[in-house]
């Protein structure tokens, strides 16, 4: 059945697929880096990086509103490189003041794994701002790990021997054990 509803949500859908190229070229997703704090002493001791769409000065589209579509649309394998290099940009110029750095994560869609340069293309990024390796941690799923295990515990493996971080986002939300800590380290 048809409701007003499922048109306009059609209508948004395909206008934010249309502007994502122009977005990117024009510098419309912020970064955003959300700190993680030591609870013992309060310190910052790493942040994650977020992603923010500003459209218009002042209005933003939630990334739970593009991020899917690019999922599903096959955007999300430029858009995860695009905001890498934002990431890359900011922790250069941390660098190049004098400012200590903390490790920052990363998330990164489960779709690169069929691209078998995706570690490669992601190193010669990260290195072409000279960013250690070690401060830079993947934020990989758990969802990931239940549903391609093999793939991602390859991918987890390489990535630590290449000396990254990992970070499993929402761990305790999928059939995962602790099990899969010791898999990965």
């Amino acid at each position: 059945y048809y409701e007003k509803q499922m048109m306009e949500r059609q209508y948004m859908n395909s206008q934010i697929l249309e502007r994502a190229g122009y977005a990117m070229k024009h510098e419309e997703f912020q970064l955003y880096i959300q700190p993680q704090f030591d609870v013992k002493n309060g310190k910052v001791v790493a942040g994650e990086a977020l992603c923010r769409w500003e459209k218009e000065k002042g209005k933003f589209i939630p990334p739970n509103e593009f991020i899917p579509l690019f999922e599903e649309h096959g955007l999300i394998l430029d858009f995860d490189f695009y905001m890498l290099e934002k990431l890359c940009q900011k922790m250069k110029q941390w660098i190049c003041s004098g400012r200590i750095l903390s490790p920052i994560s990363v998330n990164q869609s489960r779709l690169h794994l069929e691209n078998d340069d995706y570690i490669e293309n992601f190193c010669k990024i990260v290195d072409s701002y000279s960013i250690p390796h070690d401060y830079i941690a993947f934020e990989l799923t758990e969802s990931a790990f239940v549903d391609q295990n093999e793939k991602m515990t390859e991918l987890a493996r390489e990535l630590h021997e290449r000396g990254f971080q990992l970070a499993i986002d929402d761990f305790g939300t999928g059939y995962a054990s602790l099990n899969l800590l010791s898999i990965i380290s």
